[in-house]
């Protein structure tokens, strides 16, 4: 089968190009002169008939056509790269870095990491946890995982997946509480309140078109997983991820009140932080491996 495509170093000076918005920038990432840079660009133009670039007087502009071609071209370029490295590994011993929520790494990327670790010994991983979007002191962060809407400021976010969220409580609270027949029971009761996006619980009130009051006397946590712990001590009523409280009901440590599902508003989102800096090939391995797990998983729930 014939591809009709450009060649490829002239896809690749437009990707670098595009990237760090400067022909010299590009040029000394892949050890060529500007004017080389400037030439492959410029013959990948007229082979597609399109201006790519817009040339300033001091910097480089993306066509409207220009960024409709570049994530094309970078998803074939990751695709590439991570396909090499799967079959044929990494040259030497790398590592990455990777910030996420303590509640996803904990009850998710922990339980899951020995599958890419027995694929991929050679790839270190440093796993910072917080559930705010500030930068590590000292660190770089390859890979961010965030929970909330998708929209962050100068931030490309793509969608890990999505899940469905459970009303749980230990049984001893609702013995002692009384039982929840329906949502508005739960005006009742004392909920606890994850901090950090917006209220779940004010959300799914809202939602179910259900007054909400803001007690001041309620519990206020900054993750699930501290969340899933106070609910566990018999201390209210908790609105989690059912996979990060499957394994607590699986061992009757929460049980669910009010049979109760509907899928959450937000979600958890990957984002490789540093647009302009070309992903190295581990950085592309570990997020499809990631992406696609959590897809898997999602499917078989």
């Amino acid at each position: 089968m014939a591809y009709n495509l450009p060649p490829l170093n002239w896809l690749r000076s437009f990707e670098a190009a595009a990237r760090k918005v400067s022909f010299t920038a590009a040029a000394d990432e892949l050890n060529l002169t500007a004017a080389a840079v400037s030439y492959q660009v410029r013959s990948l133009e007229e082979h597609l008939g399109f201006p790519l670039f817009e040339r300033l007087p001091r910097s480089l502009r993306l066509t409207e056509m220009g960024r409709a071609y570049l994530p094309s071209v970078r998803k074939a370029f990751g695709e590439l790269s991570s396909s090499t490295v799967g079959l044929f590994g990494v040259q030497g011993e790398t590592s990455i870095t990777v910030r996420a929520p303590i509640s996803f790494t904990t009850q998710w990327l922990a339980t899951n990491m020995s599958e890419f670790r027995d694929a991929y010994p050679e790839v270190g991983i440093r796993i910072y946890t917080s559930n705010w979007v500030d930068k590590l002191m000292g660190e770089k962060v390859d890979i961010d995982i965030r929970y909330g809407d998708g929209n962050w400021d100068g931030e490309v976010a793509e969608l890990v997946y999505e899940e469905n969220t459970i009303i749980v409580a230990s049984e001893s609270y609702i013995k002692k509480f009384g039982e929840i027949n329906s949502l508005q029971d739960l005006q009742k009761h004392s909920l606890i309140h994850v901090m950090g996006v917006k209220d779940s619980w004010e959300q799914l009130f809202r939602k179910h078109e259900i007054e909400f009051e803001d007690d001041i006397s309620s519990i206020k946590v900054d993750s699930s997983l501290v969340a899933m712990k106070m609910a566990m001590a018999d201390q209210g009523i908790a609105l989690l991820y059912r996979s990060f409280a499957q394994e607590a009901l699986d061992d009757k440590k929460l049980i669910e009140p009010l049979i109760f599902e509907e899928k959450s508003e937000f979600s958890h989102y990957l984002i490789l932080p540093d647009a302009r800096t070309k992903p190295r090939p581990e950085v592309l391995l570990f997020r499809d491996w990631l992406r696609d797990k959590a897809r898997k998983d999602l499917l078989a729930a």
